[in-house]
């Protein structure tokens, strides 16, 4: 309570639970091997700093506070979920792949625009999402699975491409994209926008939806 829980060498789980409380949370210190695998879930409360590559869980992994990340970052859990802000240290420097299901609670790059994001399962998105090129990432924005907005949402893929791949359940709330590239629908499966109050689409765009 009121200090720092810093893992700098990573975790190996073994299928047991890892919960979290501290003022602020380091998860790996960018150097050597410090990944957290194994873990069955995995739950953090406190401002986190993510300098892990990988994060393992074979179920749920819980942000309940904001997050930066310090290096590119892959996340691997049945529902990945945000409660506060993500961001980068710097625009366009740190992306993150989610593998498994992802809900945002709030922004997503809004301070530190993020490199990329993609995410194979579903989304739930809560908040703008920007992801930049001018570091040395791409800008891209991947949704796998159909997105679900909590929230009206600009999704900001600056030099990058936004790919809607499963379609949109609007909510009746706005989204308006601006990308060099813009995707909607990949024409396999639902892919669908649908329940939106008002579209608004900046980029050459494809539609397959």
């Amino acid at each position: 309570t009121g200090g720092t829980v810093g893992l700098n060498g990573g975790v190996t789980g073994g299928s047991k639970s890892l919960t979290i409380s501290a003022t602020t949370v380091n998860l790996g210190d960018g150097t050597g091997t410090d990944d957290l695998t194994g873990l069955s879930t995995l739950e953090v409360t406190g401002a986190t700093t993510i300098k892990a590559a990988t994060i393992n869980t074979t179920t749920t992994q819980d942000y309940n506070s904001a997050v930066t990340l310090g290096a590119d970052v892959a996340l691997t859990g049945s529902t990945v979920t945000f409660d506060g802000t993500v961001n980068g240290t710097g625009d366009g420097t740190e992306g993150l792949g989610i593998t498994g299901k992802a809900v945002f609670g709030s922004t997503v790059g809004a301070s530190k625009a993020l490199e990329y994001l993609t995410v194979s399962g579903t989304s739930s998105l809560g908040g703008d999402v920007t992801t930049s090129n001018v570091g040395s990432g791409s800008g891209n924005q991947s949704y796998g699975g159909a997105v679900t907005l909590t929230a009206n949402t600009l999704l900001t893929g600056t030099g990058g491409t936004v790919g809607l791949n499963g379609g949109v359940t609007g909510g009746s709330k706005s989204l308006t994209i601006s990308a060099t590239t813009v995707n909607l629908g990949d024409g396999t499966g639902t892919d669908d926008l649908t329940g939106l109050s008002t579209m608004e689409v900046t980029g050459a765009t494809t539609m397959k939806a």
